[in-house]
């Protein structure tokens, strides 16, 4: 399990790069490559980000901030739906905003690892 987590938190940077690649081009284009996710793949990619928030370097600063992540917008590909993208919103202990919403990009992947 740990393994495959560390898989995805290694991807996220890669996939990262390629969304937003993808993300420059024509709004009109972009907005029918998406679609909302399911109740069961959102309550999955939140928990994964929380996850990622506890454990990964990209969060460090806003651990020690005291900030905690709450995930907003949620979209999944069209084309590939091991592919999504997400809004975190790192609020503090008085649910007020401090910090920039990162856009967080997802592929889901199975280990044989188990």
């Amino acid at each position: 399990m740990a393994a495959a987590k560390t898989i995805v938190a290694a991807a996220l940077l890669a996939v990262a790069l390629a969304m937003l690649g993808a993300a420059s081009g024509p709004s009109n284009a972009a907005s029918t490559r998406w679609r909302r996710p399911t109740a069961h793949e959102r309550t999955t990619i939140a928990r994964d980000i929380r996850w990622a928030w506890r454990v990964t370097d990209a969060f460090a600063v806003d651990r020690r901030r005291g900030l905690h992540p709450v995930v907003g917008d949620v979209h999944v590909s069209r084309t590939d739906r091991h592919f999504a993208s997400a809004a975190v919103h790192p609020l503090n202990r008085l649910g007020k905003q401090v910090a920039e919403t990162a856009t967080v990009a997802l592929m889901h992947s199975r280990c044989g690892c188990r």
